[in-house]
């Protein structure tokens, strides 16, 4: 009976772990919880890895008080296994518990001082407390454990970005592109700070080489459409100031001509506003009219 327990533990963990891997998170819950609940029924210890998969999955998920009770639950079976309290720590920061979770975190990180886990979730804990600076410190150290993750590269950039290192986070974004070419997030966070970096030409381009990469991905899809809507309403807002501009200087114009600083037929006063110092309209037309 054990035995044949045993394959059927087995089978789920094996098939929820597939749904996970193609995205299919409701899937994957269901048959993760139900290995473990039947390996507890039969007196059976669960394995550590098929714990950790049930909690990361539930972190994806968003549900962070299923995910806190399989993850205390796997620091009772296995409590000097840094990986448990790398997930409890981000359980915490998640929920906003922030002083427990740095202790926790910390232990983790002693107890696994090569583990890139531990180092990750601290920098986005100082990246919560406002402290971007540290929070780089930090993703450097996370870099150098595990260069290949393109997401840490994308994560540093938000430091760097926060700190002002705009050049800085821009080489973090590329470098997570190179290494992941089909994440939408890193294609939308390029093209903001090029926008941010003055350079708003190169957010449409940024963000359709993205969906040539990507596909019609919803975020690509939503950015797209935003900076176009930006760009029509900057458009607007700049010939709008145009006209202003030129409305209100004509009147300053006139109203000189009205107390004899500038002399000469109405038409001549309209056109003096193009020659006019000071009033910031470039590529004037010279007037040469009767005085």
């Amino acid at each position: 009976m054990i035995d044949q327990a045993a394959v059927r533990i087995e089978s789920l963990t094996a098939t929820g772990r597939e749904a996970r891997r193609r995205g299919d998170l409701p899937e994957a819950l269901v048959r993760l919880e139900t290995a473990l609940r039947l390996a507890e029924l039969e007196g059976m210890t669960a394995e550590a890895e098929a714990i950790a998969d049930l909690v990361r999955t539930l972190l994806q998920a968003d549900r962070l008080v299923e995910a806190e009770y399989w993850v205390r639950r796997g620091t009772i079976l296995h409590p000097f296994d840094a990986v448990f309290l790398t997930l409890l720590g981000e359980i915490l920061r998640r929920g906003g518990h922030g002083e427990e979770a740095f202790a926790v975190l910390e232990r983790a990180e002693r107890l696994a001082p090569e583990d890139a886990g531990p180092k990750l979730q601290l920098a986005l804990l100082e990246l919560d407390r406002d402290e971007p600076a540290e929070a780089a410190r930090l993703f450097d150290r996370v870099i150098a454990l595990a260069p290949e993750v393109a997401e840490h590269h994308r994560l540093a950039a938000t430091a760097l970005r926060r700190i002002g290192d705009l050049e800085g986070a821009g080489t973090a974004l590329e470098t997570a592109l190179a290494l992941a070419p089909r994440e939408a997030a890193t294609w939308v966070d390029l093209a903001i700070l090029r926008e941010e970096a003055g350079r708003p030409e190169d957010t449409l381009p940024i963000l359709e080489a993205g969906m040539a990469s990507v596909g019609l991905h919803r975020r690509l899809v939503a950015a797209r459409l935003s900076a176009l809507r930006r760009r029509r309403r900057d458009d607007r807002h700049a010939e709008r100031c145009h006209r202003s501009l030129e409305v209100d200087a004509v009147g300053h114009v006139s109203s000189l001509c009205a107390r004899g600083q500038v002399r000469g037929s109405p038409l001549v006063c309209r056109v003096a506003v193009y020659s006019e110092p000071g009033l910031g309209l470039a590529g004037g037309v010279q007037s040469s009219g009767p005085r």
